[in-house]
This record gives structure tokens, sequence and C-alpha cells, in this order.
């Protein structure tokens, strides 16, 4: 079996396919850790087929009435708008003695 690989590499045609598919594997394998210019990577890689869930928590400074959310081009874009922060009141306390 071993004489069998070692005779591939003898034939010069056989040689150049086997080095060729080798290159090709190669170049697949580095080309999949380049990052491609224009492309956001973590959309491609939270892409997935089939269900999903994912829990997503909120402070309590979110109007839960007016929050919205939109699907587009395959993102999910989630609208929570801020409460509205009122200004701090001094209160007066007389204390009797």
């Amino acid at each position: 079996m071993l004489q069998a690989v070692f005779n591939i590499f003898k034939i010069p045609e056989l040689r150049n396919r086997v080095m060729f598919t080798i290159g090709i594997l190669v170049v697949y394998r580095l080309g999949f850790w380049v990052p491609l210019v224009g492309v956001d990577q973590t959309i491609i890689a939270e892409r997935r087929f089939g269900g999903f869930s994912r829990i997503v928590q909120f402070a309590e400074a979110v109007k839960a009435d007016e929050m919205a959310a939109k699907l587009e081009d395959g993102l999910l874009r989630i609208i929570a708008p801020k409460k509205t922060v009122t200004a701090r009141q001094a209160v007066n306390i007389t204390i009797e003695e």
C-alpha cells in the first residue's frame, strides 16, 4: 500500500495532478481565514439554517411599550427608546425634637 503511494510520485502526470490538488486545498484553507473587504465577518459567522433564539436583557430605562423590531436583509434591528430621565427633586424633611 505504501509503495503504491510512492509510485504516484514517480509518474510525472500523477505527481502533477496530486500536487495541483494539494495546492488547491492549501489555497482554499488559507483563503478561508482571509477577511473579505467590505464584508462584516460577524454577519457571516452568525448565519445559520433553521430556528434560533436569543435573549437580550435591557436596562429598566427602556420604554418597553414602544420597543420595535425590524428584519432587514437578514439582520434583526431592535429599536429600544430610552425613558426620559426626570430631574431629582429636593424634599425638605423637618425633624421634630
